[in-house]
């Protein structure tokens, strides 16, 4: 994720200056090979979630963690967060960070 994120931003953080963001986590998960054709596209479908490990406050402990001095000066900025799990054909993981404007 770090690299990642330092391939398309840089290596110096983009939001700094102890400028509050917003953090916007979507994980998701591969479907599994049990599931039937039909499950399959409710999971692709978003009508299944997965309801399983990892929990979505570890996922965000993860994230919010990893960009510590890379996206952000510092994880205290983050002062709105939302994660998602979903199912996908791809897994992943999708961070969107934007500033919050004052007034």
């Amino acid at each position: 994720m770090v690299t990642a994120y330092q391939s398309k931003y840089g290596v110096q953080p983009a939001f700094t200056d102890k400028k509050p963001v917003t953090v916007c986590i979507e994980a998701v998960f591969g479907i599994p090979k049990s599931f039937s054709k039909a499950k399959r596209a409710d999971a692709l479908n978003g009508c299944i979630y997965p309801t399983k490990k990892p929990d979505a406050d570890n996922i965000a402990k993860i994230v919010l963690d990893a960009l510590n001095g890379v996206a952000y000066t510092d994880d205290t900025q983050v002062i709105n967060l939302s994660v998602q799990k979903r199912y996908g054909e791809v897994p992943e993981v999708k961070v969107e960070i934007t500033e919050v404007n004052n007034g």
